[in-house]
């Protein structure tokens, strides 16, 4: 996963491969503890198509969608303000 700035937001992405699905509850902890220490709003695209747990994954983590369709994919935003 990583961290970028485009257009004035900070996006995150993630993309589990096989090897790293037996992480996943780990990945998921250490996820959770770097967005708690965030102070501005986080955004991510959910490919849905690609990956069906998508939603519920950025669910997990307190992600809401926005409503709003980037490239064909949802985006989601995880707020500051938790």
């Amino acid at each position: 996963g990583s961290f970028t700035v485009h257009d004035g937001r900070k996006w995150v992405y993630l993309d589990l491969t096989d090897e790293a699905r037996p992480h996943a509850l780990r990945m998921l902890r250490a996820i959770k503890r770097v967005l708690a220490n965030q102070p501005d709003d986080i955004y991510a695209v959910c490919n849905k198509a690609q990956h069906r747990g998508a939603p519920a994954l950025l669910t997990r983590l307190g992600f809401e969608p926005t409503g709003e369709i980037l490239e064909g994919q949802e985006v989601w935003r995880w707020s500051s303000r938790h």
